[in-house]
């Protein structure tokens, strides 16, 4: 969902999540690629939209929106080359809503009023037509975004869960670990399956490494740091998070701490460091693991061991040739919902 406002208009909540409506009327339209202004000039849609505070000038209004599109329709419209995706930093930036043929872009004011000489106005445009005009029920948009956002099981890990269902210090939500994750910054709250995978193969290395206590960790491409914090929970000594986008390194720390796993989650932007791992993570795509490939297993120790994921089929021989390459063996690979799970392992020094 996309908000379109002058700065300031319409604040963010502290929790990343989008912002409460403005107003309780609302003018729904669908809006062309191209609109006539009644002046006669032909602008595109994005400028009419930022050009609607000045159209509607007078009217009081409060905020646009305009809506959002999931993956399966972005993909059913020709917007996306696929259905599976994988949100990242690091990958290509997308705008699926700006994209659409006929847009649905909703006006906010706050009286019926206000709402009805702004749809006056908003109609003379050629290309902008009125669908409604109605009134916002009264509604705790906070509790319905939380609502749909519950436990995640992940089989061979435990289960994942927002704030909101924490259970008290010392409880685990069932069998396994118990993973608290705020979903409002970064991706990875353990509803996408290359989450759901490496948190299992995280489990099974770290599980069945007797001296896990003195185990270093390495999650390249952090996200929300889920993989570095669960790499902690199953008793890692020390983990170097990675995240390029700097923006959601306070949640990564915010996330450690409500685990409280903060004082062994270092967070970073670049990958730096040059302390050998017994285990490195990076859950992000193709290009990018292939374009730091090398730097990922020059941070391994003998006998370590690398979990790559968002990996679709058309990935998978390019990655393992390149990793092979780098002296590492393919160990283990899972797949779930198009997405592949790889494992390589370092020679051991003994070899």
């Amino acid at each position: 969902m996309r908000d379109v406002s002058p700065p300031g208009a319409l604040p963010c909540a502290d929790d990343g999540s989008a912002p409460a409506p403005p107003a309780p009327w609302v003018v729904e339209t669908i809006v062309g690629r191209e609109v006539v202004l009644p002046c006669g000039e032909t602008v595109s849609r994005e400028a009419f939209l930022e050009r609607a505070w000045a159209i509607l000038d007078g009217t009081d209004l409060a905020g646009i929106d305009e809506g959002s599109i999931d993956v399966d329709e972005a993909f059913a419209e020709g917007l996306a080359e696929a259905a599976l995706v994988i949100d990242t930093a690091a990958a290509p930036p997308r705008d699926w809503v700006a994209g659409r043929r006929l847009l649905d872009a909703a006006f906010w004011f706050p009286s019926e009023a206000a709402a009805r000489a702004g749809a006056a106005l908003l109609v003379r445009a050629v290309g902008c037509a009125v669908a409604a005009i109605r009134r916002e029920r009264e509604r705790d948009w906070a509790a319905d975004a939380r609502a749909k956002i519950g436990p995640v099981p992940i089989p061979g890990f435990g289960t994942v869960v927002p704030p909101w269902h924490a259970p008290p210090p010392g409880v685990t939500a069932g069998a396994g670990t118990t993973l608290v994750i705020d979903p409002g910054v970064g991706f990875g709250t353990g509803a996408h399956a290359t989450t759901r995978q490496c948190l299992a193969a995280i489990a099974a290395i770290l599980g069945s490494d007797a001296a896990r206590g003195d185990a270093r960790v390495l999650d390249f491409g952090a996200g929300s740091g889920i993989l570095a914090i669960a790499a902690a929970l199953l008793g890692a000594a020390a983990v170097e998070a990675v995240e390029v986008d700097d923006r959601v390194h306070d949640a990564i720390r915010r996330n450690a701490l409500h685990n409280g796993v903060a004082d062994r989650v270092v967070v970073s932007r670049t990958l730096d460091g040059s302390a050998a791992c017994r285990l490195v993570v990076a859950n992000i795509v193709a290009p990018v693991l292939l374009d730091q490939a090398a730097a990922l297993a020059a941070r391994l120790c003998a006998g370590g061991t690398i979990v790559l994921s968002g990996l679709r089929d058309a990935d998978l021989a390019a990655v393992v040739e390149r990793y092979r390459g780098l002296g590492l063996a393919p160990t283990t690979a899972t797949a779930s919902e198009g997405w592949h799970c790889l494992a390589f392992t370092a020679p051991d020094a003994a070899a």
